[in-house]
């Protein structure tokens, strides 16, 4: 750049800072110069009244350099950012570059020495594999998360995705004409960390066909979970035809599909063709959205449930006593003797029990392996000392019984909040002619579990029309009540209904519909609904005015699960 751009560029800041009124701190800032020497580098520095620095530097916490990131690069500050913040290592570097394998082992190691030995410097027999360490807490593990290769996803994502500046900008460099990524070299030091997880995003991101315009037939997921090319590899058709859009298979907004076509698909498996175009979405999440945490769990080891997650990890349980018991076989029976008992009784019965396992634990270890004598006093003021630390994590309500008053005055715990029922009044409305009300509801037997819709379809002046209820499979209860309302709607469209007040006792339903965050396997069916139907509303009813539904989608989920019934 010659001092004439640069005094340019200049001009142009100190308007931009008039206009706005945003002052830049030239003492604050740094000006790099390449490709020229010291005496020009020291010139133009000058000129811009600021200091002359060089790469590598930082910024945000982000190292700036050249080229490829080394370990020298990353482990600045690394270990005492670990060692103070546990693995909130620094996030805005994580997020930028592909960590070197060292570095990694050597953040792991930290976190490591600090888990089981409570020094990031001390050593410790390795309890439990680092992998089931990392497993969430529904899998029995603690739930720490790797996120490296997790962030890095989301900047991929965000480039893919973006119609930013920036975003344009990587894809211009990092893509080709037909927007695949290149897989050639670039000297760039975040390619290597977007090429590391290019493949996962691929693998967990689906189109939502509009025109189909931008969907390649063959290389991209639109209708079954991979690309066609893996399920099909070398047919004729595909050979044929490498560069094939979906659009070629639409006219006029309708699937207009070949009979060879067939082979690869069902004319049932065709996804509803979307007015907004065609959309690239994240499978792994509900919403179609991109966040870090699903990226996460996508990349795990993944390990089956556990049954006693929930009463361990409990909310009202110290994490430093919870932390102590995996797979506690033993658990659910003494639990089970605060059965018929307050809320409150129960936290506290669920504290005391873990509290005082946990300290004999501790206290036989002390015996056998220090040779501590033991000291039953001690250790009963220990389990109530603890269980009183926990009071302020018990939020369960208690009786008004002296039972659960005289237990409270024992661990001196402060009196809980007592429940006193309350009657509502509720009433069954009927729309305004010409709107019909559809009566929505769906069930699922152990969410998820075997699964059902139904719906009951009125007029204005209370006369019935018509009822239909179907199985879904293995879905949950939020799944069903979202297909309750997609099939009502098409049916009150092929019937020639459209102004429908639809009514549902699921308040998730309800505001997933009126705040457009519809999951994103049913967007494009409710849009089309949507767009059909000349007025909708929603109404929340209690499921004892909602009864006839309910005891339908009941029945039909204890019955055959693939027939539809209609009445």
């Amino acid at each position: 750049m010659g001092r004439r751009n640069l005094r340019s560029l200049l001009k142009i800041l100190d308007v931009s800072q008039k206009a706005s009124g945003q002052e830049i701190n030239l003492a604050k800032s740094k000006c790099v110069v390449g490709g020229t020497s010291n005496a020009r580098k020291n010139l133009l520095a000058e000129d811009c009244e600021m200091i002359l620095s060089d790469f590598p530097d930082k910024y945000l916490g982000v190292i700036l350099v050249p080229g490829i990131i080394r370990a020298k690069h990353v482990c600045m500050g690394v270990r005492r950012n670990v060692a103070r913040k546990f693995s909130s290592i620094p996030i805005f570097n994580m997020s930028v570059y592909k960590w070197p394998k060292k570095v990694l082992k050597d953040s792991e190691k930290i976190i490591r020495n600090f888990l089981w030995s409570g020094d990031p410097s001390i050593r410790k027999i390795v309890t439990l594999k680092w992998e089931k360490t990392c497993a969430p807490l529904a899998e029995g593990r603690l739930g720490i998360k790797q996120l490296n290769k997790s962030m890095l996803m989301k900047m991929c994502w965000k480039i893919q995705n973006g119609n930013d500046e920036w975003s344009k900008f990587f894809q211009g460099k990092f893509q080709d004409k037909n927007c695949n990524w290149i897989d050639y070299y670039k000297k760039s030091s975040i390619w290597p960390g977007i090429k590391w997880v290019v493949a996962e995003v691929f693998e967990h991101s689906r189109w939502l066909v509009g025109d189909g315009t931008n969907i390649s037939v063959w290389n991209d997921n639109w209708i079954k979970d991979k690309p066609l090319k893996n399920i099909f590899p070398e047919n004729s058709t595909m050979l044929q035809n490498p560069s094939m859009k979906v659009a070629d298979l639409i006219r006029d907004g309708e699937w207009q599909i070949p009979a060879n076509f067939l082979e690869f698909f069902a004319t049932s498996e065709l996804p509803v063709i979307d007015n907004k175009g065609d959309r690239r979405i994240w499978s792994a999440t509900t919403s179609g959205k991109f966040y870090v945490a699903s990226a996460s769990n996508c990349i795990r080891k993944k390990f089956h449930p556990v049954n006693w997650a929930k009463t361990v990890w409990h909310k009202n349980i110290h994490p430093n006593v919870s932390s102590n018991f995996i797979n506690p076989k033993y658990l659910e029976d003494i639990l089970k003797l605060a059965n018929h008992k307050s809320p409150a009784i129960k936290e506290l019965w669920r504290v005391v029990a873990l509290v005082t396992l946990k300290d004999i634990w501790f206290l036989r270890n002390r015996t056998v392996y220090e040779e501590e004598q033991p000291n039953l006093n001690a250790l009963k003021q220990r389990i109530i000392h603890f269980t009183r630390e926990c009071d302020v994590r018990m939020t369960g309500n208690m009786w008004n019984s002296s039972y659960d008053l005289q237990v409270l005055k024992f661990f001196d715990l402060k009196c809980k909040r007592v429940k006193t029922t309350r009657i509502t009044e509720i009433y069954f409305h009927l729309p305004n002619p010409p709107f019909i009300l559809i009566c929505c509801d769906g069930a699922s037997r152990g969410n998820p579990g075997e699964a059902c819709y139904g719906f009951i379809c009125r007029l204005g002046n209370r006369e019935y029309m018509y009822a239909m209820s179907g199985g879904l499979g293995l879905a949950t209860n939020f799944m069903t009540e979202i297909f309750a309302i997609l099939y009502a709607g098409e049916w009150a469209i092929n019937n020639n209904f459209f102004k429908v007040c639809f009514q549902t006792d699921s308040q998730a339903a309800i505001a997933a519909f009126q705040n457009e965050e519809v999951p994103w396997w049913a967007c494009t069916r409710w849009n089309r609904i949507k767009s059909t139907l000349q007025d909708q509303y929603f109404i929340h009813g209690y499921r004892e005015i909602n009864f006839s539904t309910d005891l339908m989608t009941k029945k039909r989920s204890r019955s055959n699960q693939g027939r539809k019934e209609k009445i």
